[in-house]
């Protein structure tokens, strides 16, 4: 099989907040801890900036993985002009046993939390932001629809009272619960 990576270097976020309520004085650039960031939230007085991490992608059966960590990059948002990069990270590592399980690419702010799906698995990662931690990771994330095929690449909104995920591959729609920490199927086909 012919394994290809995408590149690991050190991915520069442009930051091109310049606006009203903002300070005028940003970083012009800020490096982000890991490769290929792919989302960026504010949530009260922080950026938050979602990093995938490299991806291993096989050419001949279409099937990739996560290839290392991603995660979570917080910065407060008045020292972004001083910032020379995130106050603080949230890792998303791989699974050990499921290298599908990793690569966090889509990114909800919920009630303090983050809730982010996976580019390579059926999977949605929860972070407390206020604690920096990983809540639900790799080893114990919420699962929606079918894990076949596996590229998936489910975007993720927050509503009212719950979030909304995408399964690309089956085209539905999914409900997450944050009160109940559980994902359930939605009646709309997307097809």
């Amino acid at each position: 099989q012919h394994h290809q990576r995408v590149p690991s270097d050190r991915d520069l976020l442009r930051v091109g907040l310049r606006g009203r309520d903002l300070v005028d004085d940003l970083a012009d650039q800020i490096t982000t801890t890991q490769p290929n960031p792919q989302k960026v939230a504010v949530t009260g007085d922080t950026l938050v900036v979602l990093s995938t991490g490299p991806i291993a992608y096989d050419f001949d059966s279409g099937d990739s993985t996560s290839g290392g960590s991603g995660g979570l990059d917080l910065t407060p948002v008045d020292a972004l002009g001083a910032a020379t990069g995130p106050a603080r990270h949230i890792e998303v590592a791989p699974s050990a046993e499921d290298a599908h399980l990793g690569a966090p690419l889509d990114l909800a702010v919920f009630d303090g939390r983050a809730y982010m799906t996976s580019a390579t698995s059926n999977a949605v990662f929860v972070a407390d932001l206020a604690a920096g931690a990983l809540v639900r990771g790799a080893s114990n994330p919420l699962l929606y629809g079918d894990t076949s095929p596996r590229l998936t690449t489910g975007a993720i909104t927050a509503g009212a009272r719950h979030l909304y995920v995408t399964d690309f591959n089956a085209d539905t729609l999914h409900i997450v619960d944050p009160g109940a920490d559980a994902v359930r199927p939605c009646a709309v086909d997307l097809g």
